[in-house]
């Protein structure tokens, strides 16, 4: 089941589907998540970041698009 899209200036509280975006490698939707200023600072539960999953799966793409 996918997410809805992001409506143009919909702003997300918390950074859930910007950590699960990463974790499935949708590199479409962590930029529009980007664009439309979702939080990168959530963690899961153990502490890992957006940053954390994109590089440790080897998401050269997003880790860049999280960096930039």
């Amino acid at each position: 089941m996918s997410s809805p899209p992001l409506v143009p200036g919909q702003r997300l509280d918390d950074g859930s589907e910007v950590l699960d975006a990463v974790r499935a490698g949708d590199v479409e939707r962590v930029r529009r998540l980007v664009l439309n200023g979702c939080p990168l600072t959530a963690t899961d539960d153990r502490g890992h970041s957006p940053l954390h999953f994109a590089a440790q799966n080897s998401h050269v793409e997003i880790t860049q698009i999280l960096l930039s």
